[in-house]
């Protein structure tokens, strides 16, 4: 730390501004009160105080829990993941699959017509 912290009447250091951002790095890095005191030179409640002083102030985001993912062929997990029985036919049946052709058709026809009358 570049600036030391300065003393209070009773004898314990007041944290720095320094020492507060970085406080607050390691704990959004994820480091346990003990580890974090152990950097600083400081008892493992005095950073539990500090965090809990600085969350009044709401300056502190909670520290990042780990979520571990359980994935099983549960219903609820079933229906994020579609199967082959979900699936639709383009094509619904004969009759709408005519229809399609002669379209197709139809739109062939007028763009060659449209193209023979330029050319004319």
């Amino acid at each position: 730390m570049s600036k030391k912290a300065k003393k209070t009447k009773k004898g314990k250091r007041r944290w720095s501004l320094d020492e507060m951002r970085l406080l607050l790095k390691y704990r959004t890095d994820g480091l346990n009160n003990s580890e974090i005191g152990k950097k600083f030179g400081r008892s493992e409640k005095s950073v539990k105080l500090k965090i809990d002083s600085l969350n009044k102030d709401s300056i502190v985001a909670p520290k990042p829990k780990i979520v571990k993912l359980k994935v099983d062929a549960t219903p609820a997990s079933e229906a994020l993941f579609p199967t082959e029985a979900d699936a639709k036919p383009f094509f619904a049946g004969r009759k709408i699959s005519k229809r399609y052709i002669v379209l197709a058709a139809a739109t062939v026809a007028l763009i060659a017509a449209i193209i023979l009358e330029r050319l004319i």
